[in-house]
C-alpha cells in the first residue's frame, strides 16, 4: 500500500522539461509532505517533533479507517445478511465468520 501511494504520490502534475535549468514538476507527494525538494531529507535538518505528530496523526488515520470499515462496510453487510433469505451455505460461499469475545487484530 505504501508503495503504491508512493509511486502515485510521485507522478508529475506538470511538464517534464529535459532541461536542467528548468524548476523541478510539481507532485503530489511535494502537497502533502511539505515537501520543496524531491529526494530524502537530510537527517540533521528533520524536526523530531513535527515527525512524531505526522506519526500520531497516521496511526489516528488507519484507526479510523479501521474503524470506519468496520461499521460501515461489515456494518452494511450484516444488514444484507439479515435481509435476504436464508439459504444453505454452499462450497465456494463468502461468509463472515466474527466473535464479539476477541479482540480483532488490526
Amino acid at each position: 500500500l505504501c508503495d503504491a501511494e508512493g509511486i502515485i504520490n510521485s507522478r508529475p502534475l506538470t511538464y517534464l522539461s529535459e532541461d536542467n535549468e528548468d524548476l523541478v514538476a510539481l507532485t503530489p507527494a511535494m502537497f502533502l509532505q511539505d515537501a520543496k525538494e524531491i529526494g530524502v531529507p537530510d537527517i540533521d535538518q528533520i524536526d523530531a517533533k513535527r515527525m512524531n505528530k505526522r506519526f500520531f496523526y497516521r496511526q489516528k488515520l488507519c484507526q479510523d479507517l479501521r474503524k470506519r470499515f468496520r461499521i460501515e462496510y461489515l456494518g452494511h453487510l450484516r444488514e444484507f445478511s439479515k435481509n435476504c433469505n436464508e439459504s444453505k451455505i454452499k462450497e465456494g460461499d463468502i461468509v463472515l465468520i466474527g466473535d464479539s469475545n476477541v479482540k480483532r487484530i488490526n
